[in-house]
C-alpha cells in the first residue's frame, strides 16, 4: 500500500500484527498507525478486507443484496462474496462506481462523496 492511498482515520493493518488500527499520521513513504510509537514503512501496512462483520460495525445493515448505512441512508450493493471478504459498490445518481474490497477504499469514497466519516469504535472486534 502506498501512503497516498490513505487518509487520517483509515483502517489498516501492519504486516506483522493481527490487530487492525487507525492511520494517525502520513509522511512520504511512511504511515503512522495509532498504536505504534514509530511510523512504519508504507510497504509494511496493508488494507483490511471488507467483511460482513466490518460492515455491521461501520453502521451498515444488510437488506437482501444491499447494505444500508443507518445514520446517513447511503446504500451499497454487494457485488460478490468469497472466503476472504465481500465486494461492495456505491451507486451515485444512477452511476455505478468501481467496487471496493478494502475498508480504506470504502471510507475514502464515502467521505469524498458524502463528507461522512465511517469509523469503528472497537477495532479489536473485527
Amino acid at each position: 500500500m502506498t501512503a497516498n492511498e490513505l487518509r487520517i482515520g483509515n483502517i489498516a493493518i501492519r504486516i506483522d500484527q493481527n490487530e487492525f488500527d487507525f492511520v494517525a499520521a502520513i509522511e512520504p513513504g511512511l504511515i503512522h498507525l495509532s498504536r505504534n510509537t514509530k511510523p512504519d514503512d508504507e510497504r509494511n501496512v496493508f488494507g483490511v478486507t471488507i467483511t460482513q462483520n466490518a460492515m455491521e460495525l461501520l453502521g451498515f445493515k444488510k437488506i437482501k443484496s444491499s447494505w444500508l448505512h443507518s445514520k446517513t441512508g447511503v446504500t451499497l450493493f454487494q457485488m460478490d462474496e468469497s472466503d476472504s471478504g465481500i465486494a461492495v459498490a456505491l451507486f451515485n445518481n444512477m452511476d455505478s462506481l468501481p467496487s471496493f474490497r478494502y475498508l480504506h477504499e470504502l471510507q475514502n469514497a464515502i467521505f469524498s462523496i458524502y463528507r461522512v466519516e465511517l469509523y469503528i469504535d472497537f477495532l479489536a472486534s473485527l
